[in-house]
């Protein structure tokens, strides 16, 4: 199993994403990449309480939530290199 980080460029902990790849040479079958994505977490109290205003009243956009997570050029080519790895140990 091999797990890796990337942060946002903006240095928000809020903005990591986490990929562990499990990989078993003997099964094929348990060979997969999954993806960890922590969710927004607003510190406004007032943005908060609205948030779960909305919530509660089932009111949403049409899209639902989305944050963003921006990579930068050096991350971009280590995200590339991970990726590459996942796919060469088939």
């Amino acid at each position: 199993m091999k797990t890796k980080h990337f942060d946002c460029d903006c240095k928000s902990a809020e903005h990591t994403i986490r990929f562990i790849y499990n990989y078993d040479e003997e099964d094929e079958d348990f060979n997969f990449l999954t993806l960890e994505v922590q969710l927004n977490t607003y510190r406004n109290i007032f943005k908060r309480i609205w948030v779960a205003f909305k919530y509660v009243c089932g009111i949403r956009g049409d899209y639902g939530h989305w944050d963003e997570w921006i990579l930068s050029s050096d991350q971009r080519k280590e995200f590339v290199k991970f990726l590459k790895e996942t796919i060469e140990t088939n």
